[in-house]
């Protein structure tokens, strides 16, 4: 019988398919942001596995990968999921924390500036503007707009 303060009986799978969906959910999110950089598309399921095992981390197969995206792959193993969050450098945990979708949207979010800022000149130009007046940053964004809209670029939608 279970006690009071048990949220659910131990025989009730909600837990397992909510937490089975906040994975599928999360590894997707990752997927759909962060882009391969050598090929500028989002990761394959290969190359992922790939690195993963080139890495020396627990192997983890394109198939077992497409499972879990899917949800066909319900429960994955905590090694299957720290190799994936090795590859993607996020704590395992971000996989299996209750966090709110607004709290999930902004770690990817964060994951794929950093990814921007691979880019040495991009990295070059944030240090140099850093203890940047207000006014300062304004007339340094000014100049970007301008050398964007010479090169035929659209100019950044949003802010960083």
């Amino acid at each position: 019988m279970p006690r009071q303060t048990d949220p659910l009986p131990p025989d009730d799978d909600r837990v397992g398919r909510d937490l089975a969906a906040q994975v599928r959910r999360r590894l997707n999110a990752l997927f759909e942001s962060r882009l391969d950089p050598d090929t500028g598309e989002p990761y394959t399921h290969a190359k992922v596995s790939r690195v993963i095992a080139e890495s020396g981390w627990r192997k983890v197969s394109p198939s077992t990968i497409g499972q879990t995206r899917s949800g066909e792959n319900d429960n994955p193993t905590i090694k299957t999921l720290d190799s994936l969050a090795r590859f993607f450098r996020v704590n395992v945990n971000y996989f299996l924390d209750e966090k709110t979708v607004d709290q999930e949207l902004e770690v990817v979010q964060g994951l794929a500036l950093l990814d921007r800022f691979k880019s040495e000149g991009v990295r070059s130009i944030a240090f140099r503007a850093k203890d940047l007046s207000p006014d300062g940053l304004r007339v340094i964004e000014a100049v970007l707009d301008q050398v964007r809209k010479a090169e035929g670029l659209e100019a950044p939608k949003g802010d960083i």
